[in-house]
């Protein structure tokens, strides 16, 4: 993973019977503020989709995360990662008020 404009992408889930694998390219990398890059998987007929991600302070130790996803070649594609995304920021918001405690 390379976090610089033009920079590549590279993310491999596995969920124990299958990988998966998601290539991109960032487009914007605004710190602490926005992070965009293209999203490109089987599950997009390897065709460039666009995710966003907008980050703003919420309170003293809380951010608001915002995440779009957009530019699918078809509507099936969307409802999967809408629930996909879901997972990873449940599982993101778990996650990180235990490394606060470190």
């Amino acid at each position: 993973m390379e976090p610089r404009v033009g920079g590549a992408l590279l993310v491999i889930m596995n969920d124990g019977s299958k990988t998966y694998e998601h290539r991109g390219e960032f487009s914007i990398v605004d710190r602490p503020v926005k992070l965009a890059f293209t999203w490109i998987a089987a599950a997009t007929d390897m065709q460039p989709t666009l995710v966003t991600i907008e980050f703003g302070r919420a309170a003293e130790f809380e951010t608001d995360l915002v995440l779009t996803h957009e530019r699918f070649p078809r509507k099936e594609a969307s409802d999967q990662y809408r629930g996909g995304w879901g997972q990873i920021v449940t599982r993101l918001d778990a996650y990180l008020p235990s490394r606060r405690r470190m």
